[in-house]
């Protein structure tokens, strides 16, 4: 056709009249064509071809709808290279074409170079490039230099002209380029200077879909390569070897390209870029695992060619596919359902690959996500996950979590898709976990790994939808019960980078908690590098270099450095390995420089965080490089400089801490006083609140401070306890400087205005401590009393809001209704509301302060009807209103009132009325859930609870229409009566198990109940309407125990109006709640009769168990109350009694308590400690009547009992015997030879099963200095080693160690002045007990577990944990200074822990550990009782291990220190500032602590509590009491007796707060003294047991030996006095109160006459 251009000038009309025709249905490749000629004519010399080209071009433009440009623009590389080329021949054609596109000559050569430089090279048309030169600004030379990689790209590209074409390149620019003298022009030097985007192109090109370019792509490659190592003097490098110094930025293009990052790119461009993958993998081999994880990333990031996939699988080894499989089978499934057949046949291909190979990727198969529900891939999923199906449900629900938070979306959304399933699946086992006082630890971990999953972007929505249906499924457990291990995500550089490990442990904790994820999360190319540099440069500092990814060597790396490495997560593997040998540089390191203070000059939050840090960071680069910290705090903190100058808030937030402590530890005094200056300026803008500045910027400006000073506290506090720095050392004294510069109240109220309350509730005490010492009195102090009224209440701690109120004289109405709505008493509140709408009644936050508590008390009814009278007056509240009216309707079934308020009703609402009108709830929960969803922002479980109970509550509608419609589908079912029973037992213990795992709350629990009701009328199945009646009784008891008793009575009458059985019982229990015993009796008797009689002429009586079980408790009432009225005779009582057993028999198969016991036992744990310790004392006591030989019937009794206990060693676990070991032990001597040989057997069968455990208590008794006891012991022993050899080796280990023990602590120290001994030179036997199979005898080791389900009771392991055994002991022993000289010994554990102990001669510590039993017990009994659960009330325990009747092991209880030390160490120090990190949990720790250990101390008789019986864990604020020997109210017989209950000084009741002893410290006393008056015969059993192992001093008084009855008549006497305090007996007089028992022993034991009278060394005055 060009050819015909040349002829006549009619001809070439003709032709291009006809292109301008064929345009208009030209396909694009012909289009491209027809306009590069028509182009060419418009430089024509003929005009007339000119005009008729110019028309068609025109022509073609219109009919597209196009400007000239936007018509080109797809064929624009093949129409500017033939302008270009037309330069010679024809100039003006260029021109002209560039006026038709409205450009100029220049301008359309400058746009369109990248397309024609490299095509005039590879032409090797030198004049055309010279032409094109002329026009542009720069040089030919520089523009060559310029475009070097697409010049070398299309030279490669073209393999038959690569080395003449190269050879031209190279000349050409060595001939523009003048300086020779510096710059050596070469191919090689060309290449190196462009290498990654020469590279990133040759590859893309790999994918074309013309063999011809892919194949030329791949020639190209190799070339490269070949010149390439001419230079840089390689060996013949593989192409795999060659290309890895360089993947990491190919990748990163690559990537970047597929996310549009680089620019917006065709479907079809970015399919090219992932076939070129395949290519590459085809290529290189195995030499693709060194980059395999950003190949893997790029992969799964997009549905690619599952062939691509397929390669890369079949080329990695088995070790380099491991990393990888879990996220390929994880996208693989997430994109199941969008692959057409062919591709799921390759899939499945895939699968199998990596299924054959299962057996050398054990160590990843952990990472593979379920594949049980696609058939086609079942098979493989069946190899690949075998080794799960051995999995308890704890293990596969550990491994499911970590899997659902992993950074790969695809494994997180499959995974968690996964967990749904399992966890609806396995209903019981979910419960199991979730049952008792104290969650199991994966509790916390699912709630916070669905919580943080929940607050994802929205763009992984069906992912959100799943967290949010699991949270739902597994419900609003009580927080207080889940057990949480908190990690802050932070640490403290306490060396000051004078430590090397530590400095490495701190970049290490830079990459992994913070640089990885920052990395990862940002979308900007140039922060993305700064962190890369950062991460590279941190990474070099740690030792860590590619080396680590040679296998089966050590590569030169050490053991640790490798060890390091490897405890990095596994995803963080993939970002970070690429780092290890990467070459990023920062190529600007200035640092600006500002005026100070900087906050008032920065407009914005993020510009002051960032200017400041990196001021600091400037600070430290300044710092003289004299010694190797400073090089280490230089080298960790410059690499920073760059990611900061992008504004990283994040990053600067978290390392501003640390770079404030190095500052003030290694700069001078101008530096400290710059910091000082920041604070202070926050602090003062924070309250004053005159700068222009937002409020955004205040609130989080204020917020870095206070966590700046929560890093410099805990510094100060670790530097105190770990190293016992004196407080003089000039380093401490920097930071103190600083701290002390800010004032007291200017700091609280700047916490209080930024919601910091704990550091408020700090300041504003120190204030009022300030204001005291002047004199100042509590009448004017009252503004400083409200604001820590309000400080409290925003930290939802009641105890100390009552404190605080008995110090303000006339209370607010705000004060008042804060301090009614914290502690529950919403009548009260109500009240208070009422007289405040009287005040100011249009107000409508007044308004929903009423509705609030009407809500809470459960008035629907009221509440409705006050919704209606206002809203007639003020209809515009509707919307601030629609939460309690839409509330108050769904209860009341008011569903039109739902329907008028639409979106702006809660989610539940909705959905109720989606059940209502009998809609399918698929969609209606999706929404709902969504909706309650976006709400969830934090991973906080009790800030979040709220969302929570939303989600429970829409899964307790699911769960109620579900069975709803089971139960309606079987009506026509002939088995209908039996399936219904099934579905309603499966129901009802499903929603039972629910309602005991949330918070105990009567506000939480009656809102669950509510829509339980509402649901529960909504359906169809008769079975479930019977429901409501049920849940009216459970609304009446939780509101009747919570003390609503006027709820109480209406959710009364409603169950009587449901026709709910017994409900009469209920109203008789909130009668006595009323009015007495006597009252709820006669109305019970009343109510009750009627039933009675039915039954009693029932034949069938007695094949209605549930009937028969009501009836019983009914009578079972009637007899306690009979009992506690007080108006009946013994023997009427005891009728009533058995009246209750003859109707019920199966409930009570036998009369004999013990044998009820057991039988409780066999059922469950829950009542243990009451159960287990009563059983043996009644069953032994009975061995010890006095009267055993003169009543038959008696000793029958015994003989029966103890048969039954025989039997019970075979129906009861031996663990729940380990329970009461101690007291088993300490009645090892009984006379009875029967019960004896009994209690050999149990002693001989906890042994055999758990003989770690329980040879410790047993080794005193194996010591003992009493033979009878001896002798039996060793029967127990000799019994023991017959039956199980293992069992005999750990008995001799035990012997062994507890002789050398023994003898160690005997050994007399008292001629010897050294306080340090060594143990090999001076106590050579001990050495040879170790190492031994004896465990650490810990605390927390020597507890057993309990089973939290009855179900699991005979299969529980009590001990979970692999205990620990002891390695060795250290060499060194210390010698107390004190009168017996007791000896600190280290005991070495197979982990490698160093566990320290003391040896402690001439006391008889079976009283220590007796008492240590009992705190256990109590330990339990507070965790049960959800007031001291939820206040966290605890006693600090420790191991005491008697060795015999005169000797023992104590645990050693680190960081702690003596009350007399801290307080003689506090005058010292007196007006010294002091800021405690987590201070106000420490000083909750310390009240409550320490109020426990008084009333346990009360009880017990615990005396002399001088300043060095009584010690304070410095780290926790604990209370621990030591030298537990001077019990039974001993210091009563004195010579100088002890008149206080317990130790209470006045700098014990300063360390309580402002408030004293009221608050916290006196509702923990309250609480705790209820809970052991509540339990007293199980107390009372435990305590038992020092009447039957007698203690020395008991036995032995004034030189004379005395008999066991005299013994036992000693420890009776002593017991006794415990009782009449249990029961509330005071010094004879009458039962008192809880609350009045606490008052007096807090008078008695701060009252000045009493402490005045204490003997010289109990230091009253400290």
């Amino acid at each position: 056709m060009g050819e015909q251009l040349t002829r006549t000038s009619s001809h070439k009309s003709i032709i291009l009249t006809t292109l301008g025709s064929i345009s208009r249905h030209a396909r694009p490749n012909a289009l491209g064509l027809i306009l590069e000629l028509l182009m060419r004519q418009l430089g024509s010399p003929s005009s007339p071809l000119r005009s008729l080209a110019y028309t068609n071009l025109l022509s073609i433009c219109r009919h597209h709808s196009k400007s000239p440009m936007a018509l080109i623009s797809p064929y624009l590389e093949q129409v500017s290279i033939m302008l270009v080329a037309s330069l010679s021949e024809a100039p003006d054609t260029l021109t002209e074409a560039a006026s038709f596109l409205g450009q100029t000559r220049q301008n359309f050569i400058e746009t369109t170079l990248h397309y024609t430089i490299p095509a005039m090279i590879l032409a090797r048309n030198r004049m055309c490039l010279e032409q094109m030169a002329s026009t542009l600004p720069t040089g030919l030379g520089v523009t060559l230099l310029e475009y070097t990689a697409q010049i070398l790209t299309k030279i490669f590209l073209c393999p038959s002209r690569t080395d003449q074409c190269l050879a031209f390149l190279v000349n050409l620019v060595s001939q523009l380029v003048h300086d020779t003298a510096t710059t050596h022009i070469d191919a090689p030097s060309l290449i190196t200077s462009c290498i990654v985007p020469l590279l990133v192109a040759l590859v893309i090109e790999l994918g074309d879909e013309e063999a011809e370019v892919s194949n030329s792509a791949a020639m190209g490659l190799r070339k490269v390569r070949d010149v390439y190592q001419v230079t840089h003097r390689s060996s013949s490098l593989d192409l795999g070897t060659f290309l890895k110094p360089h993947m990491l930025g190919v990748m990163t293009h690559l990537n970047e390209t597929l996310h549009d990052v680089r620019g917006r790119k065709s479907a079809a461009y970015k399919r090219k870029l992932i076939r070129s993958l395949k290519t590459l993998i085809e290529m290189v081999g195995d030499s693709i695992a060194s980059y395999s994880p950003q190949v893997s990333s790029i992969m799964a990031s997009l549905q690619i060619t599952l062939q691509t996939w397929l390669a890369f699988i079949r080329t990695l080894r088995y070790s380099d596919i491991g990393p990888f499989v879990g996220r390929t089978t994880a996208t693989l499934v997430a994109n199941w359902a969008s692959f057409d057949p062919n591709d799921r046949g390759v899939a499945k291909d895939i699968v199998s690959e990596i299924a054959d190979n299962a057996k050398h990727l054990s160590a990843y198969l952990d990472d593979i996500v379920g594949l049980d529900h696609i058939p086609e891939l079942r098979s493989a999923g069946d190899k690949l996950t075998a080794s799960r199906k051995g999995l308890g449900f704890a293990e596969q629900l550990a491994k499911l979590l970590e899997r659902v938070r992993s950074k790969n979306i695809a494994v997180a959304t499959t995974s968690i898709r996964e967990l749904r399933d399992v966890l609806l699946d396995h209903p019981r086992d979910r419960s199991a976990l979730a049952e008792g006082d104290a969650f199991h630890p994966l509790v916390a971990s699912t709630m916070q790994t669905l919580l943080s999953t929940s607050s994802r972007d929205a763009e992984f929505m069906s992912f959100c939808d799943m967290a949010y249906e699991c949270l739902g499924i597994v419900g609003a457990l009580d927080p207080d019960r889940c057990v949480s291990n908190s990690d802050s995500g932070t640490m403290t550089i306490m060396s000051n980078f004078n430590d090397p490990e530590e400095s490495v442990d701190f970049a290490i904790h830079l990459v992994r908690d913070l640089l990885v994820d920052a990395f990862r999360a940002t979308n900007d190319t140039k922060l993305q590098g700064h962190l890369a540099f950062a991460i590279q440069e941190l990474l070099q500092f740690c030792g860590f270099s590619p080396k680590l990814l040679q296998s089966g060597s050590s590569g030169g790396i050490s053991l640790r450095t490798r060890t390091r490495w490897t405890n990095l997560p596994k995803d963080q593997h993939e970002t970070l390995t690429p780092l290890l040998e990467s070459r990023f540089t920062l190529t600007d390191g200035t640092m600006p420089t500002f005026s100070h203070p900087i906050y008032g000059s920065a407009p914005t939050y993020r510009e002051w965080l960032q200017r400041w840090t990196l001021d600091l960071i400037g600070q430290v680069m300044q710092l003289p490089l004299d010694n190797r910290a400073t090089r280490d705090s230089q080298t960790i903190f410059g690499v920073f400089r760059g990611v900061l100058k992008n504004q990283d808030a994040a990053v600067a937030h978290h390392i501003l801490p640390h770079l404030v402590l190095n500052v003030l530890l290694s700069g001078g005094a101008d530096a400290r006083e710059q910091i000082s200056q920041e604070i202070n300026a926050v602090l003062q803008d924070q309250v004053s609140q005159s700068s222009a500045g937002s409020a955004d910027k205040r609130t989080w400006s204020a917020q870095v401070v206070f966590d700046l000073m929560d890093h410099l506290s805990k510094w100060q506090r670790l530097q105190r306890i770990g190293e016992g720095r004196s407080e003089k050392h000039s380093t401490y004294r920097a930071v103190d400087a600083v701290l002390s510069t800010i004032e007291v109240e200017l700091m609280a109220n700047a916490a209080l205005q930024s919601k910091a309350y704990a550091r408020a509730l700090r300041g504003f005490e120190q204030r009022i401590t300030q204001l005291r010492r002047t004199r100042r009195a509590n009448t004017d102090l009252q503004t400083y009393f409200e604001k820590l009224h309000l400080v409290y209440a925003n930290l939802n701690e009641p105890d100390g809001m009552e404190g605080v109120s008995t110090f303000v004289i006339a209370p607010s109405l705000e004060h008042q209704i804060r301090e009614h709505e914290s502690t529950g008493r919403w009548t009260s509140a109500q009240s208070c509301w009422e007289v405040r709408l009287q005040q100011s009644p249009n107000d409508v936050t007044l308004h929903q302060g009423l509705l609030h508590c009407l809500r809470n008390l459960g008035h629907y009814d009221t509440l409705r009807t006050h919704i209606r009278g206002i809203l007639s007056l003020h209809p515009e509240w509707s919307r601030s209103l629609a939460t309690f009216e839409a509330e108050a309707a769904c209860i009341t079934g008011e569903w039109q009132t739902i329907r008028r308020l639409d979106l702006d009703a809660p989610p539940i609402a909705r959905l109720l009325l989606a059940l209502h009108d009998n809609r399918d709830l698929v969609s209606p929960l999706l929404e709902a859930r969504r909706k309650v969803g976006i709400s969830i922002t934090s991973n906080s479980y009790p800030r979040m609870y709220d969302q929570v109970m939303d989600l429970h509550l829409l899964r307790e509608v699911e769960i109620i229409k579900q069975a709803d419609t089971n139960l309606s589908m079987s009506n026509t079912d002939a088995n209908r009566r039996i399936k219904a029973r099934d579905a309603m037992s499966i129901l009802t213990r499903e929603l039972g198990q629910r309602f005991e795992t949330l918070a105990p709350s009567f506000q939480v629990r009656e809102q669950v109940l509510s829509i339980r009701r509402a649901a529960f009328g909504l359906t169809k199945a008769p079975e479930l309407r019977a429901e409501l009646g049920t849940s009216w009784i459970q609304s009446s008891k939780i509101a009747r125990k919570s003390g609503y008793e006027q709820t109480a009575y209406s959710a009364i009458l409603q169950a009587q109006q449901a026709e709910a059985p017994y409900a009469f019982t209920e109203k008789a229990k909130l009668l006595r709640a009323q009015s007495g015993a006597w009252k709820a009796l006669f109305e019970l008797e009343n109510m009750a009769q009627p039933i009675l009689e039915a039954a009693t002429g029932d034949d069938s009586a007695g094949e209605d168990y549930d009937r028969d079980r009501n009836l019983a408790k009914v009578l079972l009432l009637e007899a306690r109350w009979a009992q506690e009225s007080d108006r009946f005779e013994a023997n009427l009582i005891v009728d009533r009694y058995k009246e209750a057993i003859k109707l019920a028999p199966k409930a009570s198969h036998n009369l004999h308590t013990c044998h009820n016991y057991i039988l409780a036992l066999q059922h469950g744990v829950k009542y243990i400690f009451q159960t287990m310790p009563r059983m043996l004392t009644l069953w032994l006591d009975l061995g010890e009547h006095k009267d055993l030989k003169k009543h038959p019937e008696i000793a029958t009794s015994l003989v029966k009992i103890t048969a039954m206990i025989d039997r019970s060693r075979r129906e009861l676990a031996s663990y729940q015997y380990f329970t009461a070991y101690p007291q088993i032990v300490s009645r090892i001597g009984h006379p009875v030879k029967e019960v004896s040989v009994v209690l050999v057997k149990i002693m001989s069968m906890v042994l055999e099963h758990y003989p770690q455990q329980a040879l410790w208590p047993t080794i005193g008794v194996m010591q003992s200095i009493r033979p009878e006891r001896k002798t039996k012991c060793q029967a127990v022993l000799t019994r023991a080693q017959h039956r199980d050899h293992g069992v005999a080796l750990m008995i001799q280990e035990a012997l062994r160690l507890g002789s050398a023990l023994l003898r160690l602590t005997e050994e007399g120290t008292d001629k010897r002045k050294e306080l340090s001994l060594s143990l090999a030179a001076q106590f050579p036997y001990v050495r040879s007990a170790v190492p031994s199979r004896m465990m650490v005898p810990l605390q927390e080791a020597l507890t057993c577990t309990l089973p939290s389900t009855s179900e699991t009771v005979k299969s529980h392991n009590p001990f979970p944990d692999s205990p620990v055994e002891i390695r060795d002991i250290d060499d060194k022993i210390e010698v107390m200074p004190s009168l017996q000289r007791p000896k600190k010994l280290v005991l070495i554990g197979t982990d490698g822990k160093r566990y320290p102990f003391l040896c402690k001669p001439h006391d008889d510590l079976r009283k220590d550990a007796r008492l240590m039993d009992l705190n256990g017990m109590i330990n339990k009994l507070l965790k049960s009782a959800s007031d001291s659960r939820r206040r966290r009330l605890y006693i600090r325990t420790y191991a005491v291990m008697p060795l015999n009747e005169e000797c023992g092991l104590l645990q050693w209880v680190s960081n702690t220190k003596a009350l007399k030390s801290i307080l003689e160490q506090g005058y010292l120090r007196q007006g010294k500032r002091i800021y405690p990190s987590a201070w106000l949990a420490s000083r909750l720790s310390y009240s409550r602590t320490l109020a426990v250990m008084s009333m346990i101390g009360y009880v017990l008789g615990l005396g002399d509590r001088h300043g060095e019986n009584i010690l304070f864990d410095s780290l926790t604020g604990d209370t621990v009491h030591v030298d537990l020997n001077c019990l039974f109210d001993k210091g009563k017989t004195f010579e100088i007796p002890e008149k206080v209950p317990f130790r209470l000084t006045q700098n014990m009741v300063d360390a309580l707060g402002v408030t004293g002893v009221e608050g916290v410290f006196r509702k923990a006393a309250e609480i705790a003294l209820a809970i052991l008056r509540d339990n007293t015969d199980a107390l009372m059993s435990v305590l038992e047991a020092f009447a039957h192992d007698p203690l020395v001093e008991w036995s032995s008084r004034s030189g004379r030996s005395k008999s066991d009855k005299d013994v036992g008549i000693i420890a009776e006497k002593n017991l006794k006095p415990i009782r009449a305090k249990l029961q509330g007996i005071m010094d004879g007089a009458v039962k008192t109160s809880v609350p009045n028992q606490v008052e007096a022993l807090i008078k008695e034991a701060t009252s000045p006459s009493n402490l005045g009278v204490m003997y010289l060394g109990w230091a009253a005055w400290l």
